[in-house]
């Protein structure tokens, strides 16, 4: 009797045993940027993407990680080959943005971590750092890049957070410009950093005058055209609309951010202003109205 007892003791000191190593395995298991140390190694950073355990890799020239920047708005940071990206949640959350249904054209959805969705005013959206990025309620992560100008977002995916603004292309973690792209990321070489090769160009495209150019459907063919979110100046260079300030303006006109908020001989008294049509460009300056061959003349001058 004695002796089954002792077999029975020892039985369950080695359960217990194995039950605490399997403890202990599994707390061993969890890793953290902060238990790999990686920055005490030379060279070394953490790298932790949405799917995977933290790992320390080789640090890139000129990539910011989330381990030199953290991300703010109470958001998640992660790493990607194309630099940090800062998340607020993943759809599979419950309560995430992902089913949640705001109007488009005056809410957006926020979530922060551990709290549940819900529709904000467009203006009072969470603020992203860098000036060429913008809030998005489930397209954080599905940005632009060198390689992959036009990504194709996962519709089953919904991610909120920041994101590059049309035309910008995440490049060492930062929203940048494509001619800022290493030339041997961009593909074909036929065309300009701004520019991107077709078939099938659009008939007509506004430049940063605010002029409508459309071009005979007999010379369509293969060529260059300016990127989604570009123009070309006067040089004939694509460049982001933002850049189109510094369009050089003819005798009489200006820059403006509502180009076609001007006044003409055929409609003397009568402006085109409306937000919802509005397009930047050059416009008359004030006392001045738009003739019939496109320059700007005084009311007096129109015949």
């Amino acid at each position: 009797m004695l002796k089954h007892v002792a077999i029975l003791v020892i039985v369950l000191l080695e359960i217990g045993v194995h039950a605490s190593a399997i403890q202990v395995a599994s707390v061993a298991k969890k890793v953290t940027c902060e238990t790999l140390k990686c920055e005490e190694k030379p060279g070394q950073v953490c790298f932790q993407t949405l799917d995977e355990d933290p790992k320390c890799v080789e640090r890139k020239r000129n990539v910011e990680y989330c381990a030199d920047k953290q991300c703010n708005m109470a958001m998640t940071c992660r790493d990607s080959e194309i630099g940090y990206i800062c998340y607020a949640t993943r759809y599979d959350v419950p309560g995430s943005c992902f089913n949640l249904v705001c109007d488009k054209k005056r809410e957006v959805c926020v979530q922060k971590k551990g709290k549940s969705a819900k529709c904000v005013k467009i203006e009072n959206a969470p603020k992203c750092e860098d000036k060429n990025e913008i809030y998005t309620d489930c397209e954080a992560g599905c940005d632009a890049s060198c390689k992959d100008p036009e990504p194709v977002c996962d519709q089953y995916v919904c991610n909120t957070g920041c994101k590059c603004r049309k035309g910008f292309a995440r490049i060492n973690g930062t929203c940048q410009t494509f001619d800022k792209c290493p030339k041997s990321e961009l593909g074909m070489g036929i065309c300009q950093p701004n520019e991107y090769f077709t078939y099938f160009p659009p008939s007509c495209s506004t430049n940063c005058r605010g002029e409508e150019i459309c071009e005979s459907i007999t010379i369509w063919g293969a060529t260059c055209t300016c990127r989604p979110g570009y123009k070309r100046n006067a040089f004939e260079e694509c460049v982001h609309n933002t850049q189109c300030y510094k369009e050089i303006c003819r005798r009489n006109e200006k820059w403006d951010k509502c180009k076609n908020c001007e006044t003409t001989c055929d409609a003397l008294g009568l402006r085109s202003c409306h937000s919802k049509y509005c397009y930047s460009g050059c416009r008359c300056l004030d006392d001045y109205v738009r003739d019939r061959n496109g320059n700007c003349v005084l009311m007096s001058n129109c015949s």
